[in-house]
């Protein structure tokens, strides 16, 4: 099994219903939106780690260092350092196989999501040539339970004290003309809105 790593800081926020129509016309995307179901596994209180089955592949995706709360012109936030490992689940022994032999609670989340790629100039540049490091933003329809939600993202590949000064630089130039408002409440990481699930009434 082929295991590879990534390491990023990351901008989100997560918001309740449909993302708005403007939102999407701001966002732009060149390339169609990608549509795909995520299984995450469900954990109590696991704010810091994340794992879930998709496209085939087995993902962890566990936090490092504390979230560090940020204020960039009108947008406030939190940036958090993360590592993914993601296998290739192939094989008669697989990752997704001892899940399910495990029966453990997972949480489906359907996915459109739309991405677009810039270099560390703030160039856009094309997603699939997209160099590393770069900056990643994303803005993702959510479907849980039959009920919707959004996401908006910024990220920068690799993770050093100079990217998290560039991921700033960016982000602030980037969101400012965003047509909602990005406040410190609505900041969350995946794991930490997939974990509120399990003690969710």
């Amino acid at each position: 099994m082929a295991t590879l790593r990534e390491d990023t800081l990351e901008l989100r926020w997560l918001f309740g219903g449909a993302s708005p129509r403007d939102v999407r016309a701001w966002f732009g995307a060149a390339d169609a939106p990608e549509e795909r179901v995520d299984h995450y596994l469900l954990l109590p209180a696991a704010h810091e780690l994340g794992i879930k089955l998709r496209d085939g592949r087995f993902e962890v995706k566990g936090r490092v260092g504390p979230p560090e709360p940020v204020e960039l012109g009108n947008v406030a936030g939190v940036i958090e350092g993360w590592t993914k490992w993601s296998v290739e689940d192939v094989g008669p022994i697989s990752p997704s196989r001892a899940l399910a032999s495990a029966a453990a609670p997972t949480l489906a989340i359907a996915k459109v999501r739309r991405r677009r790629a810039f270099g560390l100039d703030g160039r856009e540049v094309p997603l699939l040539a997209a160099p590393s490091p770069a900056f990643m933003a994303e803005l993702t329809d959510l479907r849980v339970e039959a009920r919707a939600h959004w996401t908006l993202a910024v990220e920068v590949t690799a993770r050093d004290d100079a990217r998290r000064v560039a991921l700033r630089r960016f982000a602030a130039a980037w969101l400012a003309d965003c047509p909602v408002t990005l406040a410190a409440e609505d900041a969350s990481s995946y794991a930490g809105w997939v974990a509120a699930w399990v003690d969710a009434p």
